[in-house]
């Protein structure tokens, strides 16, 4: 069971982490650009990609991790490389849905704006700068997760 469980998160891992490189992509792709509706298409496709990729590896990556630690039985308390993957893949899963999720609602949302004119690139920057700070966090934050649930380094008498 520990083995199909493991294989349930590494696809929800997949699932996610690839979403958020795709709209990192994405965003290339829309700043090489200054054309509204490109815009607009751009936030479209990271509003599908977060609907149908981002969320739902998240939950599978998040409902398999606890399953693992609860069929294993495994003492999170005594394992601190897992306590410190635990922490930072919390810190991951609120920083999408309290601040990168919403940030995302509101870009889609001036994307709309943008294209009828009632609002200017300049008057959304602010929101596209928390959006890469906050997105390059959880792109950083997943590397060392996966890096710490390889490497499995030990912290001092485990």
């Amino acid at each position: 069971m520990q083995k199909k469980l493991k294989v349930i998160h590494i696809i929800g891992v997949v699932m996610f982490f690839g979403s958020i490189l795709g709209h990192a992509i994405a965003g290339v792709v829309s700043a090489a650009s200054n054309d509204p509706s490109v815009f607009n298409i751009v936030r479209q496709v990271i509003e599908v990609e977060t609907r149908y990729l981002t969320l739902p590896g998240l939950i599978i990556f998040a409902l398999s991790g606890v399953a693992m630690i609860v069929v294993g039985k495994i003492p999170v308390s005594r394992i601190r490389w897992l306590a410190l993957h635990i922490v930072i893949g919390v810190l991951v899963i609120l920083n999408a849905f309290i601040v990168l999720i919403p940030i995302g609602d509101e870009l889609l949302q001036a994307s709309l704006q943008l294209v009828d004119g009632s609002v200017s690139f300049e008057q959304i920057g602010e929101l596209k700068n928390k959006e890469a700070i906050f997105g390059a966090f959880n792109i950083v934050a997943c590397f060392v997760l996966i890096t710490i649930a390889v490497i499995k380094p030990k912290f001092g008498n485990q």
